[in-house]
């Protein structure tokens, strides 16, 4: 049961605009209307493609990434976009160009075979005789440092993470020293 004093919230209107379900509030349709990207007067696609914007296929040039993929990062760092009426389909999306150029010179580099002084998840997990998770906790905490790189695989471009082969020998110098000191 819930407690007496509990407020019930909900999403109303487009786009997931979160909005108190409360009796006696009304808002304007002009907030419940509109979606992210649109004309906030009249709650439609733009008629113009804005001047600082790309679209879609010429962020996915940039990222080097599927449009699903773009758009779901772009939306995830939230980057300002324009929704722009077609006559011939469906609204085309123009995204800031400033924003996804920095997203892009911020980006992993791209490599077509994995770093020589860099091991792989697999490998470092070898030589550690450890579980995956003691691998991604000794990385939380700091002791190894990964590194993300954008590489070339059959399926197409993956960030996979890289761990330094320096760190992960000194890793198991110092769990072979614990073990032999807790005998």
């Amino acid at each position: 049961m819930p407690h007496p004093n509990y407020i019930p919230r909900t999403l109303i209107g487009k786009g997931g605009i979160k909005l108190i379900n409360l009796p006696g509030v009304i808002y304007p349709d002009s907030v419940l209307n509109t979606s992210p990207g649109t004309d906030k007067r009249t709650g439609k696609a733009y008629a113009k493609a804005p001047s600082w914007g790309i679209t879609t296929r010429e962020a996915m040039r940039l990222l080097h990434c599927s449009a699903p993929a773009v758009r779901r990062k772009l939306n995830a760092r939230k980057v300002k976009f324009h929704r722009v009426r077609r006559p011939d389909g469906p609204p085309e999306i123009y995204w800031n160009r400033k924003q996804v150029e920095e997203i892009a010179k911020n980006s992993a580099p791209i490599v077509k075979t994995q770093p020589a002084k860099l091991l792989n998840t697999e490998d470092a997990l070898a030589l550690l005789g450890l579980a995956r998770s003691a691998l991604y906790r000794y990385t939380r905490k700091g002791r190894l440092a990964a590194t993300v790189v954008r590489i070339m695989t059959p399926r197409g471009l993956r960030n996979r993470c890289f761990y330094r082969r320096s760190q992960i020998l000194a890793l198991v110098k110092h769990l072979q020293s614990k073990r032999k000191h807790k005998e």
